[in-house]
């Protein structure tokens, strides 16, 4: 009897395992999800290179926002610590409002209906927040965060923030500077630049020639910036790959085949927005109507899959 007891207990503790209740969910805020949502250029160094730790309680239905900045509730909603959800096909739900006095010492009230995506293994997901503004005026603000099961380190806090270094020209585009190429040069461990090497340590006179720009620049319809994006993990390389299908156009769609695919309709549109919280498999089985779809699809299966290869030989 008691050799049964241990089988059937060891049976529920693999079916169950004890951490399975808790999920843990980091999202980085970087430029590129700050001009999207289209605040305030001057809110930016509030947000940029900071991460939104959420703790996610499967059983009692509650998220926690445990963020090392509190100014982080301003993205995630959550003001009190923590917020009651409902779980969803891709993972929770959940919406708060609060209200704040404003600068004339008017209320502003905000409305939340965030989403929280997970992913199978709960080592990926995303952080979609709807943010309402009333009171002072009528605004409207959308996140999309990829999110990973992990911190991130102070070098990919230091990419995000590169964005602090990007700035308008007077034809109205984002640009950035050489500065943010050599950023990206030093974190891969790249020699000094001609500016490091002229710093304060440096006992020889020098002369540093000016750089032309290294323009790289944003489109309103595109997706991600590809010429700054830097994937250091495989969801943010699977984000880049699902970008590049759509060629990186947010108005682009490929049509599905003629039946229904997990929550999509047979026939139906599918845009960037409607596959951008789909697993690796689910995204990569996506069935296709058109033929040309299908080979693009393919072809970046391929090469995503190679790409990821490297990145965890590198990690």
């Amino acid at each position: 009897m008691k050799q049964i007891l241990i089988i059937l207990f060891l049976i529920s503790s693999i079916s169950n395992p004890v951490n399975a209740e808790k999920i843990n969910m980091f999202c980085l805020v970087n430029f590129l999800h700050l001009q999207k949502a289209k605040i305030d250029e001057k809110e930016y160094k509030r947000f940029i290179g900071k991460v939104i730790k959420f703790e996610i309680n499967m059983e009692e239905n509650l998220v926690f926002d445990v963020s090392e900045q509190d100014e982080l509730n301003v993205i995630s909603g959550i003001y009190r610590g923590f917020s009651e959800f409902t779980k969803t096909g891709a993972g929770i739900n959940y919406k708060t409002k609060e209200e704040l006095r404003g600068d004339q010492g008017k209320t502003v009230k905000y409305s939340y209906n965030n989403t929280i995506s997970i992913g199978a293994d709960s080592r990926t997901g995303s952080l979609t927040s709807r943010i309402k503004q009333t009171g002072l005026s009528l605004k409207k603000f959308n996140f999309f965060i990829p999110c990973r099961w992990y911190d991130y380190n102070d070098n990919e806090k230091l990419l995000a923030s590169a964005g602090g270094i990007y700035g308008k020209t007077e034809s109205g585009r984002v640009e950035a500077t050489e500065n943010v190429l050599n950023m990206i040069d030093q974190m891969k461990g790249g020699k000094k630049t001609d500016q490091m090497k002229c710093g304060k340590e440096s006992t020889e006179s020098c002369t540093v020639k000016p750089k032309v720009e290294s323009k790289i620049t944003v489109n309103e319809n595109e997706i991600l910036n590809l010429e700054a994006y830097v994937p250091f993990s495989p969801d943010a390389l699977l984000t880049m790959y699902k970008a590049k299908f759509f060629n990186n156009d947010i108005t682009n769609y490929a049509f599905l085949k003629n039946r229904n695919y997990l929550k999509f309709k047979k026939g139906q549109k599918l845009t960037f927005e409607n596959i951008k919280e789909l697993s690796e498999r689910h995204f990569f089985g996506l069935p296709l109507h058109n033929r040309v779809d299908v080979d693009r699809l393919k072809k970046i299966k391929k090469e995503y899959f190679e790409k990821k290869k490297t990145l965890k030989k590198s990690s």
